[in-house]
Parts: C-alpha cells; sequence; structure tokens
C-alpha cells in the first residue's frame, strides 16, 4: 500500500488464482464469460468506497511448463469524510483558538498566557492521540503534514507574551498599575 497521500489515497487491491500443481495441460482457469465477477450488494466496507474492478488472464511460464492464472482488481478510493470530522476540523478549531489570545484584553496577560500554553497542550495530545492510529510508515503523509503544521502554528500565539510582559512590567517599574475595567 502506498499511503503518502493517506488519508486521501486510492488503493488497488489484487487477488490472483493460479495452480502451481498443474500445469496448463493439465487445467485451465478462466473467467465465465457472462459472469466475470460479481459483488454483493450487501457487502460494505466502512472506509473505503469500492470504485472499480478489472478482470484479467495472467498466465505465466515456469520451468515446470505454463501455469493458467486469473485476477480480480479492486480501486478502493478512501473514504475521507472521518478524518475529516476526527482529525481535521478539530485541528484547525484549535489553532483558531490559539489566536484568539491577540483579541484579549491586553492587561489580561494571565487570560492571554492560559490560552496559549492551553492550545499548545491540547494540540501536542491531539497529535499523539491521531498519531496512535494512523498507520505506521517511515515517510510522511498528508495526514501528518496537516499536524505538523498545526503544530508549529499554535505556540506562535505565545510569541507575543514576552513582549506583552516587558511591557506590563516597564508599567509597574514606572508606578502605573494597570487596572482591569469592569463593565
Amino acid at each position: 500500500m502506498k499511503l503518502s497521500r493517506f488519508p486521501m489515497d486510492n488503493q488497488t487491491c489484487r487477488i490472483a488464482l493460479q495452480s502451481y500443481a498443474h500445469a496448463a495441460d493439465e487445467i485451465i482457469i478462466m473467467w465465465d464469460r457472462y459472469r466475470q465477477m460479481e459483488l454483493s450488494e450487501d457487502i460494505t466496507l466502512s472506509e473505503f468506497m469500492l470504485t472499480k474492478t478489472t478482470v484479467g488472464y495472467c498466465t505465466a511460464n515456469y520451468s515446470a511448463g505454463n501455469h493458467t492464472c486469473i485476477y480480480g482488481e479492486f480501486q478502493l478510493n478512501r473514504q475521507f469524510q472521518y478524518y475529516l470530522v476526527q482529525t481535521y476540523i478539530p485541528t484547525i478549531l484549535i489553532v483558531i483558538l490559539s489566536w484568539v489570545s491577540f483579541w484579549i484584553d491586553e492587561n489580561a496577560v494571565p487570560a492571554r498566557i492560559t490560552l496559549g500554553i492551553l492550545t499548545v497542550l491540547t494540540m501536542t495530545s491531539q497529535s499523539t492521540v491521531i498519531n496512535q492510529r494512523l498507520p505506521r510508515v517511515s515517510y510522511i503523509k498528508v495526514g501528518e503534514s496537516n499536524l505538523r503544521a498545526c503544530g508549529i502554528i499554535t505556540p506562535f500565539s505565545l510569541c507575543q507574551v514576552p513582549s506583552m510582559l516587558r511591557s506590563f512590567c516597564n508599567c509597574i517599574l514606572k508606578g502605573k498599575v494597570p487596572t482591569i475595567r469592569r463593565t
């Protein structure tokens, strides 16, 4: 399986039937001319949609003689909706929530820090849970690149904290204590 485009990938599964014990002069395997491959309507896959089936012959020559072979190929498209709801939408919402701190009052430093740390920790735990469910391969998948991008963007909301703390400390040193406005 090639999973570099996971979870937006297509897979082709091939099944071949061949007799290794009997050569072509003893047994010939062939498709029925009128009913080559029938698929039951009752069979469904939760993660894939079957889009195409093909059949053919794969007769092979070995040192023991010719052996007839037939094959069937199934083209499967992965259903993206589950990953959209379980992975993409939550991580994008976490990133949006992390940037809400820019609209919080500048004097509310604890609220900004709390929101920033909360979103970073949430993104970290979300990434851990999602990575445990993803197939393990040695290359980067599309789903992982989304998680990494969100994991990089989220901490940027904390980059404003040092400058705010400096401003806050300068106000205190000058004798100006910031006040919290009550509505």
